[in-house]
């Protein structure tokens, strides 16, 4: 029996920690997209690392990408054009669904930063207000690498950043001991036998009705407007219909 109990709980760990690896929301696109070639080489590699190694921290895509300007075909959404163009980016750059783009335009002077999936509740309108102003200092000096860098540490310090892996363990952990508690109150039930018929589970003369209360069929309810607080996140839907948080402006 015991053996048996061991194998089982065994298998229970075993299920509950391949869960956090089937909750890693990270993909194997590249995470730098220099098309304006802003950065040396040795820029791009130092770059790379460091957004990898907060992609794998946060559980979630982190991503640059430059270009010269915003196309024109986006012209028709004025001052959320940047915004709308890095959106569609992050939508069909083959990322995950969870994730944080900086999009940098040289020429334009526009900027960009799109959220999409568990991105949108880690980073707020306030974070991401944050970023901008570390990244945008930079931006104005054209000091790229710099912003960059700046950009992916700011995010990998967020306080939430790591929310997912934790609560990915944390549902594994609870999975394993319900199941064990579970186990155990099954193992208890020796005296009780499946009844054909509910009336069977009853022992006659238990039922005792001492009792009884009215319970109203309806109810009126009143709402009250919550206003929202500083932590509020806007969000708006891409050209793919896909629902993304962010910020934009020029630098």
């Amino acid at each position: 029996m015991k053996k048996r109990a061991f194998i089982i709980i065994c298998m229970l760990l075993l299920i509950a920690f391949s869960s956090v690896s089937v909750l890693a929301a990270t993909s194997n696109a590249g995470r730098v997209r220099d098309d304006a070639g802003l950065l040396s080489s040795s820029q791009l590699s130092e770059l790379e690392s460091k957004l990898q190694k907060a992609s794998s921290k946060g559980n979630m895509d982190v991503i640059v990408i430059t270009k010269n300007s915003v196309p024109d075909t986006y012209d028709a959404f004025g001052s959320s054009a940047a915004e709308k163009y890095a959106d569609d980016l992050y939508d069909n750059g083959g990322y995950s669904a969870d994730g944080i783009m900086l999009l940098v335009c040289k020429d334009s002077r526009d900027y960009a930063i799109s959220t999409a999936g568990r991105a949108i509740e880690v980073f707020n309108d306030s974070e991401l207000g944050d970023i901008a102003d570390k990244v945008t200092s930079y931006l104005r000096n054209d000091d790229w690498s710099g912003a960059f860098m700046k950009f992916a540490d700011a995010v990998a310090s967020a306080k939430d950043f790591k929310f997912g892996m934790w609560a990915a363990i944390a549902a594994g952990v609870g999975a394993l001991v319900g199941a064990i508690r579970s186990g155990s109150l099954k193992s208890q039930l020796k005296s009780v036998y499946k009844q054909d018929e509910a009336r069977d589970y009853i022992k006659q003369g238990s039922f005792v009705l001492n009792k009884k209360y009215d319970i109203p069929t309806y109810v009126t309810i009143e709402r009250t407007r919550i206003e929202r607080s500083s932590n509020e996140t806007t969000t708006h839907t891409s050209s793919a219909g896909v629902e993304h948080g962010g910020t934009s402006g020029k630098f």
